[in-house]
C-alpha cells in the first residue's frame, strides 16, 4: 500500500486489516512522512494548494496499532521522508514462552538443554542484556539442530515494545530492530587510494577474472621487500604468456617458481630508466606491466643510442628466448637446417635472425601472404621455398619434400595439438625439438614414445625458469644477446604501441594473432593515485597476528609481508613453532629481512597482553580459535569455555589494552565465521564465540576506533576446514588466494560503516539428479560407520544400534542433503533405520523429473516416421563429389551460409531451415572417400571450399558445431567478419554425450562396442541404450556385432543395406573419434549465436570459455532430435535471416 495514512484518513487501512484478519498475510506499506519535490510538482500541475500532512513515525505506529498490526521490519530514508514498513496482524501468543538469560558464565547451558529435550511445546526466548553477547550466533546454530522455536532478544531496551513473535530483536540506536545481510559487488566497492611514493609502491595491471579481458585493471600495489634496484618503466611489451594467463588458458601454477606472493604474473619485459636516468631494457619474472619494477641488474642491458625506448622494449624476451632455445638448449650448429614456426612473431623473427647468422637453412611457417611478404623484406635471404602455412598440416609435406625426406635438425615450435605432432615428424635423425608453446605443456598432452627411436631430444623451453636456474646459464644467454646487439644480429622488431589506458585493446589485438612483431604499452612512470589501491603496511610498525602459526594464519602473515610489513608479532599460546612447515615460512621471512617474534603470551590474560602490545602496533589480526563440535544437547560447560576463551576473552583483552596503548593502530580485525550468520549443526559454541567478536568490533566502531569482523566461509587448502569438502552453512570451501583477495578489498574499503562483512562461496544450486551417480544411502552409512561393505547393514536396524554418535548423525544428515537434496533432522537419525531413511528420501524426491540437457533420450518419444527418415539419411551413400552441396535456390545477393552436417549424416536434414533462408545455403557432409584424420584437417578442407570471402557465415548442429567452430578459428584471421550459429551443440558436445552413454552402460574399454552402441542409439531413438549395449556385448567379434546391429535396424527399416549400414558405421565411428579428441587450439574472436533447448541446464554449452566475442543465447522449446525440424526449424531460419548481410 502507498500512503495508507493520508490527511487523517485510515479507511483503506481498515479495509485491508479486515481482509488479513482471517489469514496469515503480511502488509508492506510505503508511507511518505513529509512533502517531497514530487509532491510539490504534482500540486503545481493540479493547482492543489492544500498543505501536505506531516506524519511522524509515532503517528504511523499509532494507526497501525489501532488496526492491530504489528511492525516486523522498517526501512527509512530521512532525506526523502519515506518509510517502508512490513507488518502483519497481531495474533495472541498461544504457545507458552520460556525465557533464558544467556550470560558469559554458562550457567544457562543446562536449563536450555533441558528445555530442548522437553516434549512441551514452548517458544524458547534467549535474552542477553550485554550488547557484546554472542547469543545471535548461538541461536542461528540451535535452529539447525532443533524443531523448537528459538527467539532472541539482545540489548537492554524497552521491554514493552519488544516483539517476541519474530525471530530476533536487537536494541540499537534507541529502538528495536534486527541484523540483515546485504549482498555487495566487490567490483563496485570504492577503495582508499594510496598516497605512497614510487619507492614504496607502483601501479600495475591485474586481471580480476581470468578469461574476461574487460576485467584488466590498473591497481596500486606495494613492492615486495627486495634489495634489487628500482627502474621506471617507459614501455612494457606483451607476450603470449600474458595473453594465455589473462584469457584463463594458462593456470598460474603452470609458471615455474614461487608465484604465490605475486599479485599478478602479467609482464615479462620493459624499457625504462634506472635511478641515474640511464636508458635500460630488461626482463622480470612477473609484474612487468607496471609503472615501476625492481630487478637484478644482471637481467638488464643498456639501450643502444640509435634505438628508441619503444624499440628497445621489443628485444629482451624475443631474443633471450631464441638464444636460450636454439643456442643453449638446441646446440644449433653452422649449416644445420631449422623449422621455425610463427616466423612473423617476435621470437620467430629473432630465431630467423640467429639461424641466418649461423648460415643455417631456414624453413618457417606463417598464416598469411602479408606476413610472408614482410619476412622476405626483412630477411632477403629467404625465398618462397622457405615458407609454409601455419594454419594447417601442409608444412609437414613441404619440409619433408624440400629435405628429400630427411627432415630438419632443429624445430622451434609454438603450435599445439596435431600441429605439434606433425612438427615432431619433421625432425631428422638426432634432431632437437624446442617447445616454446605452453598450451600442450599445461594440458599434459601425450607424446608418442616411438619418435625417440630416431634419437631425437625434446626440450621444454621456459624463459621463466632462468630467474631461478643456474646463474651461469643466464650469463651465457645474456652474453649471446649482448654479442648479437654488438654484431647487428639483434635488431628491434616491428612494433605496435597502445596507450596506458587502452590495455584491454592491446590484449584483444594480440589475442587475434594477426600482428607482426611485438605489441607494447606506453606506460610512463606517473602513478595515478585515484586508482584502486592495494593494502599497504607501514614498514615501521608491528603487526600482531594471534593464531598466526595455523594454516590460514601463516598465509595471512605471508600476505602482510607481501604488503610491506617488516615486523610480525605472532602470538601462539599453545605450543609455538612445532613443524617444518611453520619453519619454512619463518625462515623465508627472515631471509627477506623481516623481523619475526613468536610469543606464547596468554591472550586471555589482560596483563600478559599489555606486555606484548605497544604504541608501534599498526594492526591486530585475531585468528585464535579452537573447535569442540557436537550437538548442543550433548555439549558441556568445559567445551563451551574451550571455544569461548581464545576468541571472546582474547578479543576482550586485545580491545581493552589496545584502546589505551596502541595509538597508531590502523586495523583491528577479528576473523569470524559464516557459522555466526547462517548457523551450522554441531557448532553452537563456535557460533556464539564468533558472534561475540562481531559485537565487540561494532562497539569499537561506535567509539570511533578501528574494528572489522570478517565472517569467513570454509577456507580450502589450509586451516581447520582444509579437509572439508561438504557444504558448511550453505557455502563451500574457498581457495586461500581468493580469501586474501577479499581481505585486501575489506581493508581498503572506503565505506568505514561496514563492520561485519562476509567472504564466502555459496554452494552451487545443483540438483542431485545432475550427478552421474549418487552414492547410495547404504554406502553413505557404511562409510561413516567404517564398515567394509554396505551388505553388513540390516535395513530394519536403527542407527543407534550401530553405535552412531551425534557427530556421525550430523555427517549422515549433511551427506544426505549433499547427495539427495533432502533434509533429515539430526534428532531423528538415531531412531531411523536404513529402510526409514530410504523411504523418506523417496517420498521427498518423488516429484523430481530428470531434465538432463546432455542426454534427452529418456523423455523423448520419436515418431516412427522420423526414425525411418533418420535411418535413410544415415545410410545414404556419399560419393566423393557430394562433399559440398547446394541446399537451396536462393538468388539473393547475400553472403552464403555454410552448414556442417551432424555425425555421419547428410546436410539435407537442414531442409526445414535452408528452404526459408533469404541467402544461398551450402552444406558440407562426410563422404566415403574422405581421408581427413582430424577435426583440424576436416575444417581445413571446408575452409578451402569456402574460399576467400569478406563475410563468412557458418552453421553447425550436433557434431557439425565442432567443425563449424574449428573452421571459424582457421578463417578468422583472414575474413573481415564471421557469423557463427551453433545449434544445440558446441566443442564439448560429443565428449559429454559419450560420457553420458558410458554412465548408462557402466565402464567398459571396448572402443568398437562403444561406437556401435552409440551409433545404433543415434539411429533408433526409442531403443534404450542399455538394451542395445546388452545385445551387442554378447558378441565378441565385429562380424557378429554387425549382424545383430543389422537385425535391430531392420526391425524398423526392413530394406536397409548391410553394406550401406557398415559404411555409415565407419563414417560415424571416425567422426566420433576425432570429435572426442578435439580441443580448440585458440579462441574465437567473432560473435556467436547459440540456439539451445529451453530446458538445458548449461548456461551456454561452454562456448563462452573459448569466445572473446559476444555470445547470444536463444532458447527453444525442443529436444536435440527435433530442434531443427518443423516450427523450430522455421524459428532458426528467422534467426539466421536476421543475421544475414
Amino acid at each position: 500500500m502507498h500512503n495508507p495514512i493520508s490527511k487523517g484518513s485510515t479507511s483503506l487501512l481498515k479495509v485491508v486489516a479486515s481482509q488479513l484478519r482471517n489469514n496469515n498475510g503480511m502488509l508492506l506499506i510505503h508511507q511518505n512522512s513529509k512533502e517531497t519535490v514530487f509532491h510539490k510538482l504534482a500540486k503545481a500541475v493540479y493547482n492543489d494548494n492544500s498543505s501536505f500532512p506531516q506524519i511522524t513515525y509515532e503517528q504511523i505506529k499509532y494507526h497501525l496499532a489501532e488496526q492491530k498490526f504489528e511492525i516486523l521490519l522498517r526501512k527509512s530514508d530521512y532525506q526523502l521522508g519515506s518509510e517502508l514498513i512490513l507488518c502483519r496482524q497481531n495474533k495472541k501468543q498461544l504457545t507458552q514462552e520460556c525465557h533464558i538469560e544467556v550470560g558469559n558464565n554458562f550457567e544457562w547451558l543446562e536449563p536450555l538443554q533441558r528445555n530442548l529435550k522437553s516434549n512441551e511445546d514452548k517458544v524458547i526466548i534467549l535474552t542477553a542484556n550485554d550488547e557484546t553477547s554472542g547469543v545471535i550466533g548461538l541461536a542461528k546454530s540451535l535452529r539447525k539442530e532443533t524443531k523448537k522455536q528459538i527467539r532472541v532478544i539482545l540489548g537492554n531496551g524497552k521491554a514493552d515494545e519488544c516483539n517476541t513473535s519474530i525471530c530476533t530483536n536487537v536494541w540499537k540506536h534507541g529502538e528495536w530492530g534486527a541484523f540483515h545481510q546485504i549482498s555487495y559487488n566487490a567490483q563496485n566497492m570504492e577503495c582508499k587510494s594510496s598516497h605512497l611514493e614510487a619507492e614504496e609502491c607502483r601501479a600495475l595491471v591485474e586481471v580480476e577474472k581470468p578469461g574476461d579481458l574487460s576485467s584488466l585493471k590498473w591497481v596500486i600495489s606495494p613492492f615486495l621487500q627486495t634489495t634489487s634496484p628500482l627502474y621506471k618503466v617507459e614501455f612494457a611489451a606483451l607476450n603470449f604468456r600474458d595473453i594465455m594467463l589473462a584469457t584463463g588458458k594458462l593456470p598460474r601454477d603452470a609458471i615455474p617458481g614461487d608465484q604465490s606472493k605475486l599479485s599478478t604474473l602479467l609482464g615479462l619485459e620493459f624499457s625504462g630508466y634506472d635511478h641515474t636516468g640511464c636508458r635500460v631494457m630488461g626482463l622480470v619474472a612477473a609484474e612487468g606491466l607496471a609503472t615501476h619494477v625492481r630487478v637484478d641488474p644482471m637481467f638488464t642491458w643498456k639501450v643502444p643510442d640509435n634505438w628508441s625506448m619503444k624499440e628497445a622494449a621489443t628485444i629482451p624476451v624475443a631474443y633471450s628466448t631464441a638464444y636460450y632455445a636454439m643456442i643453449i638448449r638446441g646446440q644449433l650448429k653452422r649449416g644445420e637446417s631449422v623449422l621455425i614456426h610463427s616466423g612473423a612473431g617476435g621470437v620467430g623473427q629473432a630465431a630467423i635472425a640467429i639461424a641466418l647468422s649461423n648460415a643455417c637453412r631456414v624453413f618457417t611457417t606463417v598464416s598469411s601472404e602479408h606476413k610472408r611478404a614482410f619476412l622476405m623484406r626483412r630477411f632477403p635471404r629467404l625465398n618462397t621455398s622457405c615458407f609454409a602455412n601455419s594454419r594447417d598440416l601442409s608444412f609437414e609435406d613441404h619440409v619433408m619434400h624440400c629435405t628429400n625426406g630427411k627432415g630438419v635438425d632443429v624445430v622451434l615450435n609454438s603450435l599445439s595439438g596435431e600441429k605439434l605432432q606433425a612438427s615432431i615428424r619433421c625432425l631428422a635423425e638426432n634432431g632437437r625439438f624446442l617447445e616454446i608453446g605452453k598450451h600442450d605443456l599445461a594440458k599434459n598432452s601425450l607424446l608418442e614414445m616411438s619418435h625417440f627411436l630416431r634419437n631425437i631430444t625434446f626440450h621444454g623451453i621456459l624463459l621463466d625458469s632462468l630467474f631461478s636456474c643456474n646463474k651461469q646459464i643466464w650469463e651465457d644467454v645474456r652474453s649471446h644477446v649482448s654479442d648479437g646487439i654488438r654484431f647487428g644480429v639483434v635488431k628491434p622488431l616491428q612494433v605496435k604501441s597502445f596507450a596506458r589506458n587502452d590495455v584491454e585493446s592491446a590484449f584483444r589485438y594480440m589475442s587475434k594473432g594477426q600482428h607482426i612483431g611485438k605489441i607494447v604499452v606506453h606506460v610512463g612512470s606517473k602513478v595515478d593515485t585515484n586508482l584502486k589501491s592495494r593494502t599497504v603496511c607501514d614498514p615501521n610498525l608491528t603487526y600482531v597476528i594471534t593464531g598466526g602459526l595455523g594454516g590460514f594464519g601463516l598465509e595471512v602473515c605471508d600476505w602482510l609481508v607481501g604488503r610491506g610489513a617488516r615486523h610480525l608479532l605472532i602470538v601462539s599460546s599453545r605450543r609455538g613453532v612445532s613443524s617444518a612447515y611453520q619453519d619454512s615460512f619463518i625462515n623465508d621471512w627472515k631471509e627477506k629481512g623481516i623481523k619475526v617474534d613468536i610469543s606464547s603470551a596468554d591472550i586471555t590474560d589482560r596483563i600478559a597482553v599489555s606486555k606484548i602490545l605497544n604504541d608501534s602496533i599498526g594492526g591486530i589480526f585475531h585468528l585464535a580459535a579452537t573447535l569442540r563440535d557436537g550437538l548442543f544437547v550433548n555439549q558441556s560447560k568445559g567445551n563451551f569455555e574451550t571455544v569461548y576463551n581464545p576468541k571472546c576473552l582474547g578479543i576482550d583483552c586485545l580491545d581493552r589494552v589496545s584502546r589505551k596503548i596502541c595509538k597508531k593502530l590502523r586495523w583491528f580485525v577479528a576473523f569470524s565465521s559464516v557459522v555466526s550468520a547462517g548457523g551450522n549443526i554441531g557448532q553452537t559454541n563456535y557460533g556464539l564465540a564468533n558472534s561475540y567478536m562481531e559485537r565487540v568490533c561494532e562497539a569499537r566502531k561506535r567509539d570511533g576506533l578501528p574494528g572489522l569482523a570478517i565472517q569467513w566461509g570454509p577456507i580450502g587448502e589450509v586451516g581447520m576446514a582444509a579437509d572439508i569438502q561438504a557444504t558448511i552453512a550453505g557455502v563451500v570451501p574457498c581457495p586461500v588466494r581468493l580469501c586474501l583477495k577479499d581481505l585486501d578489498i575489506f581493508l581498503t574499503n572506503k565505506d568505514d560503516t561496514a563492520t561485519v562483512v562476509s567472504s564466502l562461496v555459496p554452494a552451487p544450486n545443483t540438483k542431485p539428479e545432475e550427478k552421474s551417480r549418487k552414492e547410495s544411502v547404504s554406502e553413505i552409512i557404511a562409510n561413516i560407520l567404517g564398515l567394509k561393505t554396505s551388505s553388513e547393514i540390516v535395513v530394519t536396524s536403527t542407527m543407534s544400534k550401530y553405535g552412531m554418535d551425534s557427530l556421525m548423525c550430523i555427517e549422515l544428515s549433511q551427506k544426505i542433503m549433499q547427495e539427495y537434496d533432502v533434509t533429515i533432522s539430526v534428532e531423528d537419525v538415531p531412531q531411523m533405520s536404513l529402510q526409514d531413511i530410504e523411504r523418506t528420501i523417496a517420498t521427498k524426491t518423488s516429484n523430481v523429473v530428470n531434465v538432463d540437457a546432455e542426454d534427452d533420450y529418456e523423455d523423448y518419444d520419436a515418431p516412427k516416421s522420423q526414425i525411418l527418415k533418420r535411418i535413410c539419411d544415415l545410410l545414404q551413400p556419399r560419393p566423393e563429389n557430394s562433399f559440398c552441396v547446394k541446399l537451396n535456390d536462393s538468388k539473393e545477393n547475400l553472403s552464403p551460409w555454410f552448414f556442417f552436417s551432424a555425425l555421419g549424416r547428410s546436410t539435407y536434414l537442414y531442409e526445414d531451415i535452408t528452404s526459408l533462408l533469404a541467402a544461398p545455403a551450402y552444406g558440407f557432409q562426410a563422404t566415403d572417400g574422405d581421408t581427413s584424420g582430424s577435426i583440424v584437417e576436416m575444417a581445413n578442407k571446408c575452409g578451402k571450399e569456402i574460399g576467400n570471402r569478406r563475410i563468412v557465415n557458418l552453421v553447425g548442429f550436433s557434431f557439425g558445431a565442432v567443425l563449424a567452430i574449428e573452421t571459424a578459428l582457421q578463417m578468422q584471421t583472414e575474413a573481415e567478419k564471421i557469423n557463427l550459429v551453433l545449434i544445440d551443440s558446441s566443442h564439448t558436445f560429443i565428449p559429454q554425450r559419450i560420457d553420458t552413454h558410458l554412465n548408462h552402460a557402466g565402464e567398459f574399454v571396448d572402443v568398437e562396442l562403444n561406437a556401435m552402441t552409440t551409433y545404433v542409439r543415434e539411429l533408433l531413438l526409442n531403443r534404450d541404450f542399455q538394451d542395445i549395449f546388452n545385445v551387442l556385448s554378447k558378441s565378441s567379434n565385429t562380424i557378429d556385432r554387425i549382424d545383430k546391429m543389422v537385425r535391430m535396424v531392420r526391425e524398423i527399416s526392413p530394406d536397409c543395406s548391410r553394406i550401406n549400414l557398415t559404411k555409415s558405421l565407419l563414417r560415424f565411428a571416425k567422426g566420433l573419434k576425432v570429435a572426442t579428441n578435439y580441443v580448440p587450439a585458440s579462441r574465437l574472436t567473432c560473435d556467436v549465436t547459440v540456439v539451445m533447448q529451453s530446458r538445458a541446464q548449461s548456461k551456454d554449452y561452454d562456448v563462452g570459455e573459448i569466445c572473446d566475442g559476444r555470445v547470444k543465447i536463444v532458447r527453444l522449446d525442443a529436444h536435440h532430435h527435433n530442434i531443427i525440424f518443423g516450427k523450430r526449424g522455421r524459428q532458426i531460419a528467422e534467426i539466421i535471416n536476421e543475421i544475414s548481410e
